[in-house]
């Protein structure tokens, strides 16, 4: 499970957002969404 979440932030990061290389990424967050801002952060940092 965690590394289909991985690859759909990866996915969501780069084809929906359209993230550069280059650019950087804040996550806000709140407890219910912890997993989903970690893999989001793991993933930008890719």
């Amino acid at each position: 499970m965690i590394s289909e979440l991985l690859s759909a932030s990866l996915i969501a990061l780069r084809d929906c957002m359209g993230l550069q290389p280059n650019e950087k990424v804040f996550v806000v967050t709140d407890e219910l969404s912890r997993t989903l801002a970690c893999s989001l952060n793991q993933s930008a940092k890719k």
